[in-house]
């Protein structure tokens, strides 16, 4: 069996926590600070933003509007307090 086979069946939390523990995004992160008090709000939570994005690649979505439904519907119970 495949290295990238194993990857993948390993369970979500697992995954994301393999991935994301290598995943140094500090400079990403400067790339997109908030200097100006033009444009989009300083906010936005950037360093979610880019774990979204890796989590989108892991779990094989295909598109940003997928990605938004798979999060609306995996944690909608959560946000409805």
């Amino acid at each position: 069996m495949s290295h990238m086979q194993d990857f993948y069946e390993m369970e979500p939390c697992k995954r994301f926590n393999a991935v994301f523990s290598t995943l140094h995004i500090e400079p990403l992160l400067f790339a997109v600070n908030k200097e100006s008090v033009y444009g989009s709000p300083a906010e936005l939570n950037f360093p979610a933003m880019i774990y979204a994005l890796a989590a989108r690649i892991l779990e094989r979505i295909p598109t940003i509007k997928e990605l938004i439904k798979f999060f609306i519907d995996k944690y909608a119970s959560i946000s409805s307090f």
